[in-house]
């Protein structure tokens, strides 16, 4: 599940962005593609039956269909020239994918085709204006020795191997950039996930420290780029998948440049959403040399916001830093609705609420530290206030101190206590049969040295229905 960038509001220097709308899906493909001992291939594929909103003009590409690609395997890219069989005035472009030389995967598992797409033309891309276009998609061996190709209209000969392939067509719109200085260039970009073939958006600022002369500065994001990362970085790890955000401009510009992304933290209980990854754990790395170097200067942990600071543009990535991680698989069990009555006469009661902890690392004798946290609430605030108005925090202490800690052995559980302080004055219940919902949210994660990584963060969470009946008339 890609947790990348998506879909949040972001700040740079205190300053709420204006956001343009920069990327937007074109078109999703499949194809096979042949390619013989000598690195000449062939593409062949067709674009599926989907129209799409190309900033503000429909489009639908799989009227070129069938399309060809022929061309060559080479270091550092594999180049190709594409046309629709109809001909190169319906459509025809370039694309280049880095290549370093090394062996794909085995057979069966699916690797990044990502690249540029250049010299774009034909009736097909009319109306569309100055764009700049990527292709992103993922393909796989099939078979390999094979001697002959079935692709209609491809001469290559000898024994081939085939792939399989699907992915995506993106559109990229350029930003205009003044001059001036702390030039701020924010934009939204909305692509295909080569993997799911669903559109995602992503929020991009950028500032300036100075601009001589105004241009226009282009963003694009592909699932994959060239370049090689340090061992202690990952960007596939705990269900989290990231994505490159490369940026260039014909803008001219002196100093630093500010690049921030936002992630996905919407429950606030520190982990990106739907992983096992923690927000502390993020870095911003950048494209230098064919090395992803990490320029990291900030972290909001409340807007959930990364930033970096480079003088040169190329691309970015938000990682994962794993040089010190360690795996433990925490689990909240379902809390069944907690159904609570105001008796006639009575203003107030505590309820205690009881939240069920596992320690699903199966065979860790010793066990580790979980701690449960309050991470979010629609219930009156008093409700989670204790008698001198302090917050209430789970206790799995029932003898002495509150503590919100607790060693788990592995496979075992903890059990938590939340006490709930019921105000009748909180609740307008329609009547004394009818309820008043509200809800509690609450987290596990591991306390321990290092980078935790949760394997399965998404059954670390969970909701709790709180039901309150009010008796009083």
């Amino acid at each position: 599940m890609r947790k990348v960038l998506v879909g949040i509001s972001i700040m740079v220097a205190g300053l709420a962005m204006t956001r343009a709308a920069g990327a937007t899906p074109l078109a999703t493909l499949t194809w096979r593609t042949e390619v013989n001992t000598s690195g000449q291939l062939c593409v062949y594929g067709t674009f599926d039956d989907r129209a799409f909103d190309v900033f503000g003009t429909s489009v639908n590409l799989s009227s070129t269909n069938p399309w060809l690609c022929t061309g060559q395997v080479g270091v550092p890219f594999v180049t190709v020239h594409c046309e629709a069989v109809a001909g190169p005035t319906v459509l025809s472009y370039d694309v280049s994918v880095p290549y370093d030389g090394s062996p794909g995967p085995p057979p069966g598992i699916f690797s990044p085709f990502v690249g540029a797409m250049t010299n774009v033309s034909g009736s097909a891309f009319a109306g569309l204006g100055s764009l700049t276009y990527t292709v992103d998609g993922q393909q796989a061996q099939r078979a390999i020795g094979l001697t002959a190709n079935d692709i209609p209209g491809c001469s290559i000969s000898g024994g081939v191997s085939v792939f399989d392939g699907l992915g995506g067509i993106n559109a990229f719109q350029s930003v205009p950039t003044s001059t001036g200085t702390d030039i701020p260039v924010n934009t939204t970009l909305t692509f295909t996930d080569p993997i799911t073939g669903q559109p995602h958006s992503s929020d991009v600022g950028i500032t300036f420290d100075n601009v001589g002369t105004s241009g226009n500065t282009v963003v694009t994001v592909t699932s994959n780029a060239a370049g090689s990362l340090a061992s202690n970085f990952a960007v596939s790890v705990g269900g989290y998948n990231a994505v490159y955000v490369d940026v260039s401009t014909t803008a001219t510009f002196t100093g630093n440049v500010t690049v921030c992304g936002g992630y996905d933290d919407a429950d606030n209980d520190g982990y990106l959403d739907g992983t096992g990854v923690p927000e502390t754990a993020l870095h911003i790395l950048h494209g230098e040399g064919g090395t992803f170097v990490d320029r990291t200067v900030s972290q909001d942990l409340t807007a959930n916001i990364i930033c970096a600071e480079v003088s040169s543009l190329s691309p970015f990535v938000i990682a994962v830093d794993v040089g010190t991680q360690v795996s433990h698989d925490g689990v909240v069990l379902p809390v069944a609705p907690v159904k609570i009555t105001i008796p006639a006469g009575k203003t107030q009661i505590i309820k205690p609420v009881k939240v069920t902890v596992r320690n699903a690392d199966l065979t860790e004798s010793a066990g580790h530290t979980a701690k449960l946290s309050i991470i979010g609430s629609t219930c009156p605030a008093r409700m989670l206030r204790d008698a001198s108005n302090n917050p209430v925090v789970p206790d799995f202490n029932s003898t002495s101190a509150v503590s919100d800690t607790v060693t788990i052995i592995g496979n075992k559980t903890k059990v938590a206590t939340i006490p709930l302080t019921v105000n009748a004055g909180d609740f307008a219940t329609p009547n004394i049969k009818a309820p008043v919902r509200c809800t509690i949210t609450v987290s596990t994660t591991t306390v321990a040295a290092g980078t935790v990584i949760d394997p399965t963060g998404s059954n670390n969470t969970a909701v709790i229905d709180i039901d309150v009946i009010d008796k009083n008339p």
